[in-house]
């Protein structure tokens, strides 16, 4: 393809190869009803109608980008962040949920809050870098972090600028 990958040692047979996803079992790393998560990524293209998961569930996505926006979503609501620009240079991206609002973060900026409905909607795992739902990022993560607790919107602004 058009970008590298793993290394696939093979002798005199081609070999199908597993994709690199990264995943967690949802109890005990993350809570559909509070928290928040922060991470660091490079996403240089992200193409047209598609989402890029860098954090994410089979059913809900704490935190993903589209070409314009990175986005909270509870499975029925989303929220987005200001102006997102694909990049292959780090950005610092977060999102936060709890109470009756859910956030998205970038470059020190937060987004319009949106009604949170209580619940993420976390199904199967914790996925880094994909969800059965929604795209593969083309580019790096790095620096996840997730968080039992909504932080504060200071707290999130500063640690993404």
């Amino acid at each position: 393809g058009a970008f590298a990958s793993t290394y696939q040692p093979t002798t005199t047979v081609g070999v199908a190869r597993n994709g690199d996803v990264l995943t967690y079992p949802l109890a005990g790393n993350i809570s559909g009803v509070i928290g928040s998560i922060y991470a660091e990524a490079s996403v240089p293209i992200v193409p047209a109608a598609t989402n890029a998961v860098l954090v994410g569930s089979s059913s809900g996505d704490p935190l993903y980008v589209n070409s314009t926006k990175v986005s909270i979503f509870d499975g029925s609501t989303e929220a987005l962040s200001p102006n997102f620009t694909p990049s292959a240079t780090v950005q610092k991206l977060a999102s936060r949920w709890g109470g009756s609002a859910m956030t998205a973060f970038n470059g020190g900026n937060a987004g319009t809050p949106a009604v949170f409905d209580g619940d993420l909607s976390l199904v199967g795992a914790l996925s880094i870098g994909n969800a059965a739902a929604l795209g593969q990022p083309y580019g790096t993560i790095r620096n996840v972090r997730c968080y039992s607790a909504a932080l504060s919107a200071a707290q999130l602004q500063a640690m993404t600028s």
